[in-house]
């Protein structure tokens, strides 16, 4: 992921977005948000479980893809 810490997409629900908790320096909430990966973000990169942590959903894969 890419340092972001100045990126918001402008959301209130930026703060649970991986690049949000990567600049608080929230490393474990950061795991477990990202422990099963099925969607990356558009912005920084990130992968998340689920879309809604990531500020732009771009892609979503299967864990063959993952690996």
């Amino acid at each position: 992921m890419k340092n972001e810490e100045n990126i918001s997409c402008g959301l209130s629900e930026h703060k649970t977005h991986m690049c949000a908790l990567q600049a608080a320096g929230n490393t474990a909430e950061l795991q477990r948000l990202s422990s099963h990966p099925t969607v990356t973000c558009g912005v920084c990169g990130a992968k998340a479980n689920r879309a809604d942590n990531v500020c732009t959903p771009a892609g979503v894969f299967d864990d063959e893809q993952i690996a």
